[in-house]
C-alpha cells in the first residue's frame, strides 16, 4: 500500500514539474522569439484556463449522464 502510494507521489511530482518546465519553456519562447508581452502572453493562458474548465466540465456532466 505504502510503495503504491510512493509511486503515485513521484509520478505525480514528475508530471507536476514537467509541466512546470514546459510551462517555462512555453512563455520564454513566446515571449522572446514571438515578441509577445507578458500581459498577452497572461490573458492568453487566462482564457486557455477558461476554455479548460469549460471542457472539463462538459465532459464530467456529459460522462454522469
Amino acid at each position: 500500500m505504502i510503495a503504491a502510494l510512493n509511486s503515485r507521489f513521484k509520478h505525480v511530482a514528475m508530471a507536476l514539474g514537467a509541466a512546470v518546465l514546459s510551462a517555462a519553456f512555453f512563455r520564454h519562447t513566446a515571449h522572446v522569439y514571438a515578441g509577445f508581452s507578458r500581459e498577452e502572453i497572461r490573458s492568453a493562458a487566462l482564457v486557455m484556463c477558461l476554455a479548460m474548465l469549460i471542457i472539463l466540465t462538459a465532459g464530467h456532466t456529459l460522462r454522469k449522464n
